[in-house]
């Protein structure tokens, strides 16, 4: 037997080689270092190397024997340990009572804790010295006496110096790594912060380049807003959206503007804890200029962050303070080009505008565009009240406040400005609507006299600054002189009016009114316009002569005091003809006053008869359809909006809307042409609105229809009407000599009290019919909230996915082919698989089917294909295959072929290595394609397999036709071996086909070991599933080959042992 002290040595120079030969990371080193050691040395328990770090602290690098757990963020001082460094290598007996005497009661705890063995009576110290302090030290722990371990020290001397180089290099190259991902990590940083176009793209960036390229689970930017930290989307997270100043790292950080390592947070009382796991934090601040805006946050799990990281983060936030600033100072420069455009379009409006409204109307519209204020209005006074002249923004009308009444009574009273910037800190505010945040309010006033207010308010989390109640008194003086303007002008015009009286009204009705109505002067034209004699209606009052339909507009004059003293809004009036029949007017009125107030009120009234036929012809081109004559997309919202708000105002869905497609009109139209076509619509729309009595039936555009139903009963009306509907359309329709039968896809939108909007009932009415499109065999399909969450994933994922794999966000799982005697790995199938940022992993068939969708297929194909090869070529060996799915689409390019062979030469693959898998489909869509493309293939020397075989258009013949190399047995049939008959007489009867033919099989889907027995019992060789591995990363996957090839038998699950980890 060789002595203990030369297989020590034996094995540890054998190591020094070995890690002096390769480039291995300096943690790989010291725990080989270790495992050779602990192996090597006779009675060894347990063993571990502490490393040195930059603060001259010393922590576990690796441990064999101990618990991890209780030590991985545990320190020593160079005080604290057993070593000599005079010396290469010293035994030494008792270490626990050494410990005892240099640790505090609970540090000497955690130590006990985690060192599981008490019986160590010896243990050999191996310091590695590339330096006079030791960079790491090796401590073996024995059951022997410290005289027999003492026999393993003089080879360890050799060791020890061997070693300390391998571990020099190791660090050298470390160090080398550190410097290249710092320089990544700024020089990613630096474009972003060059290219950001806002402070959203800006901070998730940097956050995201940060999580890369450092390797850091958890970093945030956090604003500070007020007393708090607020946490920037889109980088947020849900657990950590504000944070006080007084609590934590961060609030430290925030409040003193000094940064914070925290290398160990269970050491640090002021640490707060947000997520599981965590080991360490470091936090700097950020500043624009010399003023403390926020903080930048790192919190990790896997490792103790150190000075470099530090160093490395404070470098960045001052980059990211910068950027800050420089945003900050662009939405600064913004801002004051929007007051200026404001005060600019507030000018010209009221060089432009005369009348008081229009000027009021453009002011408050040029606050809503320029400055995104969401609720404006403006009240003039009138007595002891104010009255709305216009407002934008507001749910409800609040037509007249009193002057006693809130905010704009006060600045009504008072005459002076107030800012609100949170309304909680005033009780008296009326409050509008919902949700009102902030209020600024300023008087209007005409000749230094109050006569409204200009009122702006706020909802959410916007609140008016003090810029913006500045900003607000400049405009309320603006329209100050608009008020001032407007009234001279009116006074010029009410003179005007009695100079051109009789100039401008000749060909007019123009009459003269006591206070109570009746007539005192008519104007001739009464006898060319109505046939009266103007005589004879003096002294009469107009009512017999009004329709009784606008009888109503008399109540407008009842109190001529309350008449403007100028022209009033013309009114629309039907006057009688003295020979039957009635005539349009356009009436406008007037008071007349006299010292002591109105003493008569004036009409001129114009015929606008054929005015009136004209509007009402564009009035119903406007709101029908030209060519069905039913109401248009325009009138249906109109009326839906109405239902919408009675709903809310009642608390109670009293409307549901049918939503109709005509199934397969495009072919209608591309068969017959387009004349056929717009027939076949308008035979339609006469069939659907007799089928719906009394309801409001719509054309949308193109072969859509929408009907309208209201009432407690609506919901069950709209169900049976649609169900009806069906049996209305089953007799064919006779247009231009042709009987054409028309289905339809019809959903339906119940209303419910939370819709805000007609468009949004008519979305989900629009989602649910095409639920029933896709569905084909329901009469009709119902909204449910889901339809609409599936809408916005499908469009997210529609939107996405393009990107994705542009940038080649798919990546690759790879699922062990084995074989089922021995269990040894005969290839991989490649696998794409995406994660999407924000829903997640996303299912393959999902995101596949969808890529078929768009078009994107064959580049994702063709991107699969080349990163799958490109990881085959850089395994050792060369018997491994491939294996890559192929869809129709792709493989019958004419191209396909040439992509393949270029991909070949690319990546330096062996063809045959390449195994293709294509379904049956693939070869019945397009027969004289197929096997050309496959000739080619099998002239390259590439590998075809049928995916799924037996599922499809499986036979003989086919096989004889398209010549292939190997079938794959689908898993439903897999899954029912032992179960039914028929699963296992279908597999061994395509394992027998196979024989045949002389080609493989590979069984997918093999779960038990049952499975797998039952397939050697019927012949089968090959085969995949979870009794062998999941789908494995690539380098999981790489591990598992060249284990796989080093042993002949597979390290992964063999047949019947489960699922084991393959790391």
């Amino acid at each position: 037997m060789a002595e203990p002290g030369l297989a020590f040595e034996e094995g540890l120079v054998a190591l020094a080689g070995e890690l002096l030969g390769g480039q291995l990371p300096l943690h790989e080193v010291h725990r080989r270092v270790l495992e050779r050691a602990v192996r090597a040395v006779p009675h060894v328990v347990a063993g571990a190397v502490l490393v040195r770090q930059p603060d001259g602290r010393y922590h576990y690098s690796a441990t064999l024997g101990y618990d991890p757990d209780d030590l991985n963020t545990f320190t020593f001082g160079a005080h604290e340990l057993l070593y000599d460094p005079a010396r290469p290598s010293q035994v030494y007996g008792d270490v626990l009572a050494h410990l005892a005497a240099v640790l505090d009661p609970a540090r000497l705890g955690a130590v006990r804790r985690g060192w599981r063995h008490a019986a160590w009576r010896s243990t050999l110290a191996v310091p590695f010295s590339p330096e006079a302090q030791p960079a790491a030290i090796l401590y073996l722990h024995s059951g022997c006496a410290p005289e027999e371990l003492a026999r393993s020290a003089r080879p360890a001397e050799l060791f020890g110096a061997q070693v300390a180089l391998a571990v020099q290099r190791a660090t050298l190259g470390e160090e080398v790594r550190r410097s290249r991902q710092e320089l990544a990590l700024l020089d990613r940083s630096r474009d972003v912060i060059v290219r950001a176009a806002n402070q959203a793209e800006l901070f998730g960036g940097l956050v995201g380049i940060v999580r890369d390229v450092m390797g850091y689970e958890h970093v945030h930017i956090g604003l500070l807003e007020g007393g708090e930290l607020v946490v920037q989307p889109p980088v947020g997270s849900p657990a950590l959206p504000r944070f006080p100043v007084n609590r934590g790292v961060v609030g430290h950080v925030a409040a003193t503007g000094e940064a914070l390592l925290v290398p160990d947070v269970r050491a640090e009382p002021r640490y707060v804890a947000f997520f599981p796991e965590v080991v360490s934090e470091l936090c700097v601040p950020l500043s624009d200029g010399d003023t403390r805006v926020g903080v930048l946050n790192i919190e990790t799990g896997a490792r103790a962050l150190t000075g470099d990281d530090l160093r490395l983060m404070v470098t960045l936030s001052g980059w990211l303070g910068r950027a800050i600033e420089r945003e900050r100072l662009y939405q600064r420069a913004a801002r004051q080009r929007c007051e200026l455009d404001l005060l600019h379009r507030v000018r010209t409006a009221l060089g432009r505008e005369i009348e008081v409204r229009g000027v009021i109307r453009a002011v408050n519209e040029a606050l809503a565009q320029l400055l995104g204020y969401t609720h404006v209005s403006v009240y003039l006074r009138r007595g002891d009240h104010l009255e709305l002249q216009h407002q934008l923004g507001y749910p409800r009308v609040l037509g007249r406040v009193g002057l006693e009444s809130g905010v704009m009574g006060r600045v009504a009273r008072t005459g002076e400005a107030v800012w609100l910037e949170d309304l909680a800190d005033d009780p008296h505010s009326l409050r509008a609507c919902e949700g009102i945040r902030s209020e600024v309010c300023v008087p209007l006033r005409r000749g230094g006299e109050v006569v409204g207010v200009l009122n702006v308010e706020t909802v959410g989390e916007r609140q008016l600054s003090r810029d913006d109640w500045r900003l607000i008194e400049a405009v309320g003086e603006y329209v100050g002189y608009a008020l001032d303007r407007a009234h001279l002008h009116e006074q010029v015009q009410e003179r005007e009016a009695l100079y051109r009286l009789l100039a401008e009204h000749t060909s007019d009705l123009v009459c003269l009114h006591h206070p109570d109505g009746t007539f005192a002067y008519v104007s001739p034209s009464v006898r060319t316009l109505l046939g009266y004699d103007p005589a004879a209606l003096l002294g009469t009052h107009p009512r017999p002569l009004i329709h009784p339909a606008d009888l109503h507009l008399l109540a407008r004059f009842s109190v001529p005091e309350q008449l403007p003293a100028g022209p009033s809004a013309p009114l629309r009036v039907r006057l009688r003809r003295a020979g039957g029949g009635f005539v349009w007017f356009e009436t406008g009125v007037s008071a007349v006053r006299g010292p002591g107030g109105v003493t008569h009120f004036l009409t001129s009234s114009r015929d606008i008869t054929q005015r009136q036929a004209i509007e009402a012809q564009l009035a119903q081109a406007a709101s029908h359809d030209p060519l069905t004559g039913l109401p248009n997309r325009r009138e249906l919202l109109a009326a839906l909006e109405r239902a919408v708000r009675g709903a809310r105002g009642r608390g109670e869905a009293g409307y549901t809307v049918l939503y109709l497609d005509m199934d397969r009109f495009k072919v209608v139209n591309d068969s017959l042409g387009h004349s056929v076509g717009d027939e076949l619509l308008v035979a339609f729309a006469d069939r659907l609105r007799g089928a719906m009595p009394g309801r409001l039936v719509a054309r949308l555009g193109g072969d859509e229809f929408a009907v309208l139903f209201t009432g407690r009963s609506s919901f069950e009306d709209a169900r049976g009407a649609a169900a009806r509907l069906h049996a209305a359309l089953a007799a064919p329709f006779a247009v231009s000599g042709h009987g054409l039968r028309v289905s339809v896809s019809v959903g339906i939108a119940p209303g419910r009290p939370g819709y805000l909007s007609a468009a949004e009932v008519l979305r989900d009415a629009d989602l649910s019919m095409y639920r029933a499109k896709r569905a084909r065999h329901l009469p009709y399909a119902v909204f449910e909230p889901a339809m609409h969450e599936g809408a916005v994933r499908q469009l997210r994922l529609e939107a996405d996915l393009p990107g994705a794999v542009a940038s080649g966000a798919i990546h690759l799982a790879y699922q062990p082919i084995v074989e089922l005697a021995s269990g040894r790995i005969r290839g991989f199938e490649a696998l794409a698989r995406w994660t999407h940022p924000v829903l997640g992993p996303v299912p393959p068939g999902e995101f596949i089917a969808l890529a078929e969708e768009l078009g994107l297929i064959v580049n994702l194909g063709l991107a699969v294909l080349r990163r799958a090869c490109a990881w085959r070529a850089a395994l050792p060996g060369g018997d491994c295959g491939i294996h890559v799915n192929v869809s129709p689409r792709q493989f019958l390019l004419d191209s396909f072929a040439d992509d393949v062979r270029a991909v070949l030469e690319e990546t330096g693959t062996p063809p045959g290595a390449l195994h293709l898998e294509v379904t049956e489909t693939t070869f019945v869509e397009d027969r004289e394609g197929a096997a050309r493309i496959l000739g080619r293939l099998r002239d390259l020397g590439v590998r075809v397999h049928i995916d799924d075989f037996g599922t499809g258009h499986s036979s003989l013949g086919f096989l004889h036709r398209f010549p292939v190399d190997a079938l794959k047995i689908d898993r439903s049939f897999v899954t029912g071996l032992g179960e039914d008959r028929a699963s296992s007489g279908v597999v061994e009867t395509v394992l027998a086909l196979a024989r045949t033919l002389g080609i493989e099989t590979v069984a997918e889907g093999i779960e038990t070991e049952a499975q797998r027995l039952h397939l050697l019992y019927l012949g089968g060789t090959l085969g995949q599933g979870y009794l062998f591995s999941r789908p494995l990363p690539e380098e999981a996957a790489r591990e598992a080959w060249i284990t796989s090839s080093a042993r002949t038998a597979c390290l992964i699950p063999g047949p019947g042992s489960g699922r084991r980890d393959l790391s």
